[in-house]
Parts: structure tokens; C-alpha cells; sequence
């Protein structure tokens, strides 16, 4: 369970229960890849465009990503116009166990005062060994 008190009037809180891992292309490799996207641009927006049939695709629209953070579960939420000094009371559940079958489960509680906007994940099939869940990519934009 976790509770967090905001003084302001807008806000957001990312809650990661199982935390996150991270995983980056080798360091050395990195100035590779981008040479890599400068040479070959061009043939990647063709191949996205002609043979994918990305035909709306913008010269601003491809990234190479070089890396990611991913957990098994979160939760974002974003608040504004709230009330300040309000408490924002959430609580996170995960079995492994649902109506007698071994598939994972998990949910969410959120009680707080006014509208927040918020999302959460994963949908379906929690498993806290299978971190599945893109929260962060890192990686150069090929404009």
C-alpha cells in the first residue's frame, strides 16, 4: 500500500511495486549503430514507406533504440487542478493463484478526492519474473 500527499495543484506519480531492470546496448557498440542510422536513413524510411506500407509515415518517425527500462507491473497517474495538500491513497495487489487456476493476477486500488487520470499495466497476465512491460526506451531518432 502507499500513500503520497501532494501540496500542489498538479502532479503525476509513476509507482513501480516490483521495480524496474535496464538493459542498454554495449557502450561500445553505440557509436556504431549511429553511423549506422546516418548511412542507411533514407533506405529505412523507403523500406518503411514502399515494403511495410507505412504511408504516412513522417521523416521524423523512426527511432533505433539502443535501450529500455521494463517492469512486471506499474501505475501512472497525473492530476490537475486538484485541490492542494491531498492525499492519494493506493494499493497494490498480485497472487498467483485466480478462482483456482495458476494464472497471475493483480490489481490496483486508487481512493483519492477530485479526477486523476491514470493508467496501469500490465492488462492481463502478471508475473513478477517476467518484467514484459516497456516503461522508458532510450535510443536516437532518425530524422
Amino acid at each position: 500500500s502507499y500513500e503520497f500527499n501532494s501540496s500542489s495543484s498538479e502532479g503525476a506519480i509513476l509507482v513501480l511495486p516490483d521495480g524496474a531492470g535496464k538493459a542498454d546496448l554495449a557502450e561500445n557498440l553505440a557509436g556504431e549503430f549511429r553511423q549506422l542510422a546516418l548511412q542507411n536513413a533514407a533506405a529505412w524510411y523507403h523500406f518503411a514507406y514502399f515494403h511495410l506500407g507505412r504511408i504516412s509515415i513522417s521523416n521524423d518517425s523512426l527511432y533505433l533504440v539502443t535501450g529500455h527500462h521494463k517492469s512486471s507491473s506499474w501505475f501512472l497517474a497525473s492530476f490537475s487542478g486538484a485541490e492542494t495538500n491531498i492525499t492519494l491513497n493506493l494499493s497494490f495487489s498480485a497472487s498467483s493463484v485466480v478462482d483456482g487456476n495458476a494464472a497471475a493476477a493483480y490489481s490496483w486500488a486508487l481512493n483519492a478526492p477530485g479526477s486523476f487520470n491514470f493508467r496501469l499495466g500490465p492488462r492481463h497476465g502478471y508475473s513478477q519474473e517476467n518484467p514484459n512491460q516497456t516503461l522508458f526506451v532510450r535510443g536516437y531518432k532518425i530524422a
